[in-house]
């Protein structure tokens, strides 16, 4: 059963972000500026945005990540726009960052989150 949710989490998510994966440039997690070994990040680049997915693969109740999007920009900024999802594709804020941002991420071992930076 959880096997089953799981791929259906994933079915989803790839439909709702099928550009990223066909079109973008898989990045990795070369947009972190500092590693986190508790975290798995896999981020691809579009023409005019950036996917982040972050997955907890430690045992901690949030993720603190070192991102800085600007090297991948093409259009250099110091400030940005990200809009964050959930595991379920389901969009929870939009909020403004600085080039070099400090994320910290509730999220549950195991679990999924989703960040979406266009170009400035």
């Amino acid at each position: 059963a959880e096997l089953s949710a799981a791929l259906k989490q994933c079915a989803h998510l790839r439909k709702q972000f099928l550009e990223y994966f066909t079109d973008g440039t898989l990045i990795g997690d070369c947009i972190l500026t500092e590693p986190n070994p508790d975290a798995h990040v896999s981020a691809y680049v579009l023409s005019d945005r950036i996917l982040m997915v972050v997955i907890d693969q430690g045992q901690s109740k949030s993720l603190n990540l070192k991102v800085d999007p600007s090297p991948w920009m093409s259009q250099p900024g110091d400030a940005f726009t990200v809009k964050s999802y959930d595991g379920s594709g389901k969009l929870l804020a939009t909020t403004s960052i600085q080039a070099r941002w400090n994320l910290a991420t509730p999220i549950a071992t195991g679990d999924i989150a989703i960040y979406e930076i266009p170009h400035p």
